[in-house]
């Protein structure tokens, strides 16, 4: 099923004020254009229509006295600079300028019937309103038109400013909602960074919503929620922490009275001794097992510390390979530029023990330990330990799950139930370690097959 695409809500909102100002600023642009169009054309038109009709009654009272030339009455009156009249007298037109004849049909066709009459018209040269007077029943009209191109351009200039104006308010609304839109969004992604704390292990974090009320029943419900986890998972701490505790004591005398039975060992049946070994072998696994709950619970209580000490490195490394369950491993430290750093010793030899042991059981054997440092902060170094074994390698979609706890890979889910197994929390292990340190942990293809597990650290220089 193809998922739908969908903008953000800070992209939605800030459209949603973009458009609401869209709209409302061509409402506006509209009606204003449309109420100054007609309140500019009448003004016009009433205008036009007074003087050409003043100067109508001067043109047929000057007609009115005898023997007065046409031509003279035209030169009396004084057209506007966007307006031309003409006075027809017998049929014979006498036109205040050069131009054109621009009255319409219509407006000489009520003028011959004795009617005054306008209409506003479009030619060549423009828009223009024509108006018509009859001066006598002779057959003597007046004739006068008003230009309205500047009208129409001082129109055009007014929309372009409404749509400048229109623009500008999208604009505007567009900047407000993005803005709107950031105090909106903060006290979401407050509550994402606090569950993004909680989900790192910083259990008490909180929201503080006290000065927005109606954010106060999310905070309130999200704090609720955050201190139920936390003491959930506390008491789930305790809880394994004190069982593993507890189970320390039985282990011991477990442990010898095991050691008593094997120094007598050879005083017992075959059948004994079957049982014996399926006895040691079980009690050394349930003895890892409780050891590292115990360490599992104090990384879970927030009780784990680091504790820095100046190390050799390379020779540290040499006596933790030795003493782990396949010794002889290659140690290769040529790569390192600072031998001496700053490590929490325990930790870097539970890291490399459980990653060669790991790699003993699973792996088919370590086959190289290998250490390097590269640049970091000031006065700190990233230590890289990596191990390399000689089994199958880990599928590209387990190379993640392994290290989570009791998840064991397909190369261990595969094994037979004989042997020594894993108690499904070394490698889980191995990254909390890594995560105290600084650093992290994951797995790349070993060249020429195999496994390779990287630990990065961060390593002080002394």
């Amino acid at each position: 099923m193809r998922r739908r695409w969908r903008l953000g809500l800070r992209t939605r909102t800030t459209a949603a004020f973009a458009l609401s100002g869209l709209l409302l600023s061509l409402a506006l642009s509209v009606l204003t254009y449309q109420l100054a169009r007609q309140s500019f054309t009448r003004q016009r038109r009433e205008a036009a229509v007074s003087r050409a009709l003043q100067r109508a009654r001067s043109a047929q009272a000057s007609l009115q006295v005898l023997g007065v030339d046409p031509v003279d009455v035209v030169d009396q009156l004084k057209p506007g600079a966007n307006e031309s009249f003409v006075i027809e007298v017998d049929g014979t037109p006498f036109a205040s300028g050069p131009e054109d004849d621009r009255v319409p049909k219509g407006v000489r066709r009520l003028v011959g019937q004795g009617q005054a009459a306008r209409q506003l018209f479009r030619d060549k040269k423009g828009p223009g309103l024509a108006m018509g007077f009859p001066l006598s029943r002779d057959g003597k009209a007046y004739y006068e038109v008003a230009s309205l191109a500047e009208l129409e351009r001082s129109l055009r200039d007014l929309g372009r400013v409404l749509a400048l104006a229109a623009t500008a308010t999208t604009v505007a609304g567009a900047v407000l909602g993005r803005i709107s839109s950031r105090g909106v969004m903060r006290p979401l992604r407050q509550a994402a960074a606090a569950a993004s704390e909680i989900a790192s292990g910083r259990l008490d974090t909180r929201i503080d919503a006290a000065r927005d009320p109606d954010l106060a029943p999310l905070a309130t419900s999200f704090n609720d929620m955050a201190a139920s986890l936390q003491r959930r998972i506390e008491r789930e701490a305790r809880f394994a922490s004190d069982v593993s505790h507890e189970l320390r004591t039985p282990l011991t005398s477990l442990a010898a009275a095991t050691q008593i039975l094997q120094s007598r060992r050879e005083e017992m049946s075959e059948r004994s001794q079957t049982a014996l070994d399926v006895l040691v072998n079980q009690s050394g696994h349930f003895q890892r097992l409780v050891l590292d709950l115990l360490e599992i619970s104090r990384f879970d209580a927030g009780a784990a510390e680091l504790h820095r000490e100046n190390q050799d490195i390379v020779e540290l490394v040499d006596q933790i390979v030795a003493a782990s369950s396949t010794p002889g491993v290659p140690v290769d430290g040529h790569a390192l530029t600072h031998r001496v750093l700053g490590v929490d010793k325990r930790r870097l030899e539970r890291i490399i023990t459980n990653l060669v042991q790991n790699a003993h059981l699973y792996g088919g054997g370590a086959v190289r330990v290998g250490l390097e440092d590269l640049p970091g902060p000031s006065g700190v170094r990233r230590l890289h330990v990596v191990v390399d074994d000689s089994g199958p390698g880990i599928p590209i979609d387990e190379r993640q799950t392994v290290f989570e706890r009791f998840t064991r890979g397909t190369a261990n889910s595969g094994r037979s139930g004989a042997g020594p197994k894993g108690t499904g929390l070394g490698l889980s292990l191995v990254a909390e370690h890594a995560r105290l340190h600084g650093g992290s942990v994951h797995i790349e293809d070993r060249p020429g097959g195999g496994a390779r597990f990287v630990v990065e650290l961060e390593a002080v220089i002394p």
